[in-house]
């Protein structure tokens, strides 16, 4: 009887040791394990729109989770707004191109680091019983904001449809894509851009199409850009950014399906019209967000139009792939992505 008291207590002995090492090798693990924790990033975009879709879909799925970061969007109707508070840090990427364009074009410290949508979506959408551009004159057409791409697509159809933007029509700031359709419902505007699905929204309103603006100008409608101190400081950041990015682009393009139904929920869409918003986001996503060099010269020619700007800088000066191309470069090593 001794001897088997013996062999349970040395048994419980061994049993005692064994889950007192466990638990000391757990109390390790832990910590180390939350001692990477995830880095916030604030994404700053003027109107949620069809051309953010490639970051949403990414942090819906993981990705940027995946490259260690927890990213939130903020809109910020006011496109200078947006630049001024990526200068002071408080927003550390902007999607909105144009203003991003304005701003380098200024010499502000500020850098176009990829490009999400390198065609536009805008369509110019007016009351069922203006025919034309040319009746637009006299009518108050509404914009998101002052300076921004909107803004400049609405005064190149204006003058290519032969009307002053200046003095044939009113050009009013009214907020983004949901406020101007209210705005249109509302007779406060007779007529105002939209990007996809918006104008498809309208129609089935009852509002006409009148022209769509890929037929008169060349613009790049999503994109993303920092200020230069981010490019210093947070190198790795970016390429992990720009990671998460094409993964959402590339899902996009290969998972049709999901897409439409992220869209019908994410922007309260029928399907229908969901189905027509990712056909025209489909033949404008960039690879890799990057694109050829004449889309960021229309960019620049869209700032130089806003700011009454003769002014030449070069390409160096509003964009850099550095990191794109980092980011392609893994992403093609690690095999998340098909190659082209």
């Amino acid at each position: 009887m001794q001897e088997l008291l013996r062999r349970f207590s040395s048994r419980n002995n061994i049993i005692v040791t064994m889950i007192t090492g466990i638990v000391i090798v757990l109390g390790f693990a832990l910590p180390a394990r939350s001692q990477t924790p995830m880095t916030k990033i604030l994404i700053g975009l003027t109107s949620p729109s069809i051309t953010e879709l490639p970051i949403q879909i990414a942090i819906k799925k993981g990705f940027f989770k995946d490259e260690k970061l927890d990213p939130q969007t903020i809109v910020i109707r006011s496109a200078d707004i947006i630049v001024k508070a990526l200068l002071s840090g408080q927003v550390d990427y902007s999607t909105s191109l144009a203003s991003l364009a304005t701003a380098a074009l200024k010499g502000l410290p500020i850098k176009v680091v990829g490009v999400i949508v390198k065609k536009s979506t805008f369509v110019m959408v007016s009351e069922s019983n203006v025919a034309s551009i040319k009746d637009l004159k006299g009518k108050a057409v509404g914009i998101a904001s002052y300076g921004g791409a909107g803004d400049y697509a609405v005064r190149v159809a204006l003058q290519k449809g032969g009307l002053n933007p200046k003095t044939d029509v009113t050009i009013l700031q009214i907020g983004g894509s949901a406020a101007r359709l209210a705005a249109l419902r509302a007779g406060t505007i007779q007529a105002t851009v939209l990007g996809s699905p918006y104008d498809l929204v309208a129609e089935k309103m009852g509002y006409r199409s009148l022209l769509w603006l890929g037929k008169v100008m060349d613009l790049p409608q999503g994109g993303l850009g920092t200020y230069e101190k981010k490019l210093q400081d947070s190198p790795d950041e970016i390429v992990h950014t720009m990671k998460a990015i094409d993964r959402g682009i590339q899902f996009v393009k290969d998972s049709r399906e999901e897409s439409i139904k992220f869209i019908m929920e994410w922007l309260h869409l029928e399907r229908k019209i969901a189905e027509g918003a990712y056909q025209v986001l489909l033949d404008s996503l960039a690879d890799f967000g990057i694109a050829d060099d004449s889309v960021i010269e229309s960019a620049l020619e869209a700032a130089r139009f806003q700011g009454h700007s003769e002014r030449q800088i070069p390409l160096d000066q509003i964009r850099n792939w550095t990191f794109a191309k980092k980011a392609q470069t893994e992403l093609l090593e690690q095999k998340l992505l098909p190659r082209h």
